[in-house]
């Protein structure tokens, strides 16, 4: 982006807590699983799901965000007025 472009809302709320989010990505769901020797960056990710694994995963999916819905008209218009500067 150029100096003279100022950053939407929402460009300034994903700056705000993208980054943090990607450390805890990292740290939770790999932890030290990259420095193992014994697998390859592929095997990391070459795994199957039983019909029962799959089964217990659809019963977390309640159809709601766990954080707000990005839906709702007051949502969006209470974030883009959360990051706007004053």
């Amino acid at each position: 982006m150029s100096e003279s472009q100022e950053q939407t809302p929402a460009q300034k709320l994903i700056g705000t807590f993208l980054p943090k989010m990607v450390s805890l990505t990292d740290d939770v769901l790999f932890g030290d699983i990259w420095e193992r020797t014994d697998l390859s960056k592929r095997d990391i990710f070459d795994f199957d799901l039983s019909p029962e694994d799959m089964a217990a995963m659809r019963t977390l999916d309640t159809k709601t965000s766990s954080f707000f819905d990005h839906r709702d008209p007051n949502m969006v218009k209470a974030l883009s007025e959360a990051t706007r500067p004053t």
